[in-house]
């Protein structure tokens, strides 16, 4: 006789399963070490400049809506990478479930480089400036 696994779905009623939990350990991107925890703000922003610096299908480990696919911009006229490169770069945060907007876009070219600035609204109704670069 096998044991009874099956699980009672009313169990889970009182959780709130909208969004997942942010903690995570903070990376020290200039020394590659990982410091203490955060949660909510600095979790997302950590997980941004991630998602900006992952080329989508690239790497195994991560699911196929993680990370960018700026592959196909290169070699691409300033023409086209400018408009491409926004949407691109929607596409890849809207993916997380903290992200509720994506606004004021601003995109400059300096040669196979691009400086990317943009406002990120949040589920924790705090806004999050980011300014990056872009290598094309």
């Amino acid at each position: 006789m096998l044991p009874d696994t099956s699980v009672n779905p009313e169990i889970f009623s009182g959780f709130n399963m909208d969004i997942m939990p942010s903690q995570t350990w903070k990376i020290d991107f200039e020394t590659g070490r990982v410091k203490e925890a955060i949660d909510e703000i600095e979790a997302l922003k950590q997980s941004i400049y991630c998602i900006l610096r992952t080329e989508r299908y690239e790497y195994l480990i991560h699911s196929r809506n993680y990370g960018i696919e700026l592959n196909k911009l290169y070699g691409k006229s300033k023409r086209f990478v400018v408009p491409e490169l926004q949407r691109y770069i929607c596409e890849a945060l809207y993916q997380d479930e903290r992200i509720t907007n994506i606004t004021g876009f601003e995109i400059t070219n300096f040669g196979k480089s691009y400086a990317v600035s943009f406002k990120v609204d949040t589920v924790f109704n705090q806004p999050i400036n980011i300014t990056d670069e872009v290598m094309i």
